[in-house]
């Protein structure tokens, strides 16, 4: 685009599915989401941003678990060791 009209133009990318994204993969489209961090000191990267951003959410989930499953667990581990013992 600059070469032919010598204006820059800000590239940004859309995809209203994942089938809109599975096509543009099967047509040859490449490239890696990164972090903005991660990519600000790569030299050689075209860094495009996506049109709305992209927005990750992170939770972290805490397991309980019960005693007696823990016992459960501890006896049939207990168990397998003494059969290949023999």
């Amino acid at each position: 685009y600059k070469s032919a009209t010598g204006k820059t133009k800000r590239a940004s990318i859309k995809f209203n599915s994942v089938g809109a994204v599975i096509e543009a993969v099967k047509r040859g489209a490449e490239g890696t989401i990164i972090s903005l961090l991660a990519a600000s000191d790569i030299p050689g990267f075209t860094l495009v941003p996506f049109s709305s951003p992209l927005v990750r959410v992170f939770s972290i989930t805490y397991g309980t678990l019960s005693t007696r499953a823990m016992d459960e667990l501890v006896s049939f581990l207990e168990e397998r060791r003494s059969c290949t013992d023999e």
